[in-house]
This record gives C-alpha cells, sequence and structure tokens, in this order.
C-alpha cells in the first residue's frame, strides 16, 4: 500500500507538544510574546487547531508584524495606530480570506522543542515535505461608473520535490508533467480561478496536467 512521506513522519512524532498543553507561545518579538496560543481562533482570525484563517487581509501581515488586528473600524484602529493607512496592505483591510493548509506546512504541534509551532518538520525546507495551503479571498469595490463590483479569487500552493525543474517560470516533475506556475521560491500553483463582474472575468481558472492533489510532486 503506498504511504506518503507526511504519514511516515508523523507517525513517530509522539514525543510532542501540542496546543492542548498549553507550552507552545506567540514567538519572541510579536505583541503577544509569551502569550499561549488558544486552542480556538485567535485575535487576527488564525485557528492553529484547525489549519486555518478566517478574516480580514490585512490581519494575515499585522499578525506576522505582532500588530493589534485590525476589526473593520477605520476611525478606532487609527486613532490607535496612527499611520497604519500607510501600511501597503491597509487598501485591501476589506477583502475576506480564508486559508486551510496541511501539516507539512504549519503543524499543530512542535516537536522540535522550540515551543513554536513546527514548519516542513523533518525536513531542511518545504521542498519534499508535501506541504500545501489554499487560499481563497473575495471582496468588493466600486468602478469609475459608481458601480459596485464583487470579485473572487482562489489558489492551490504546493511544494515541490527535489528532483522538480523550473523552466520558464512554471514547475515540472521529472518525466517532464507540468506542476504549475511557480510561486514563492521553491513553490508550485496546482489551481487558479479569478472571478469579477466588473472586468469581464468569469470563471477562469488554471488547472495543470497533474491536478490539484498533493503528494505527487
Amino acid at each position: 500500500m503506498f504511504v506518503l512521506m507526511s504519514q511516515i513522519i508523523e507517525a513517530k512524532r509522539d514525543d510532542c507538544n501540542r496546543i492542548r498543553d498549553k507550552v507552545i507561545t506567540y514567538p519572541y518579538g510579536h505583541r503577544l510574546e509569551g502569550e499561549l496560543l488558544e486552542f480556538r481562533p485567535d485575535k487576527y482570525g488564525y485557528d492553529y487547531s484547525d489549519h486555518s484563517f478566517k478574516g480580514l487581509y490585512i490581519n494575515i501581515f499585522l499578525k506576522n508584524e505582532g500588530a493589534p488586528p485590525y476589526l473593520g473600524n477605520d476611525k478606532e484602529y487609527l486613532l490607535q495606530n496612527p499611520g497604519a493607512e500607510i501600511h501597503p496592505a491597509w487598501r485591501y483591510r476589506k477583502v475576506e480570506v480564508e486559508m486551510n493548509w496541511n501539516d507539512a506546512w504549519l503543524s499543530r504541534k512542535d516537536c522540535d522543542g522550540d515551543y513554536n509551532l513546527d514548519e516542513h518538520y523533518g525536513f531542511k525546507s518545504y521542498i519534499n515535505s508535501e506541504a500545501w495551503i489554499k487560499i481563497a479571498m473575495e471582496g468588493k469595490y466600486k468602478n469609475e461608473e459608481g458601480r459596485e463590483c464583487r470579485w473572487e479569487y482562489f489558489v492551490k500552493i504546493v511544494a515541490v520535490m527535489s528532483h522538480s525543474e523550473l523552466r520558464n517560470g512554471i514547475w515540472y516533475r521529472s518525466d517532464e508533467t507540468e506542476i504549475g506556475p511557480a510561486i514563492w521560491g521553491n513553490f508550485a500553483k496546482t489551481g487558479e480561478f479569478k472571478k469579477n463582474t466588473c472586468a469581464n472575468i468569469q470563471d477562469e481558472q488554471y488547472l495543470p496536467p497533474i491536478g490539484t492533489g498533493q503528494g505527487r510532486f
């Protein structure tokens, strides 16, 4: 029976710290440094126990930077955080985002003893880790005619394998099968969907010949 490498590694992770053990904290330098990760969604929208994020686009960056989360009230946020309007993501602050990922992308556990959630555990980098993440976004804006426009975007991103080859911005397997366009270095987009009610983009999508599944790259 075929067994994924990630399943083998997971079976060896018996002596690991878990969120429910109440020892895993936000990392050094973070605004919440020293506070325990909760076994539920945090103030930014991350639910680490569920491998998911549901919240506003700007909070992805604010969380990583250790800044207070944006809760939707511009006046109140700018009053408490002057200068936030120059943040590169501020113009997209109302964009709604949902993300899901697997254990190789960001684990629920700490198995290396640093009291932070593991990334690509068992590997030096994401290469060969079989990590993947799915990102869905949607938002609205008014065009030059004052019409309200709605848009949607979805992408699935996977880590490539060491035998993968990058050519002209596209990752390929060793058997020449196309994986998908390169993104973020050693990652490929294996599925992409776009829709915009005001830009004549209706259900535009990209699917590579290999399909969107993980563990084959």
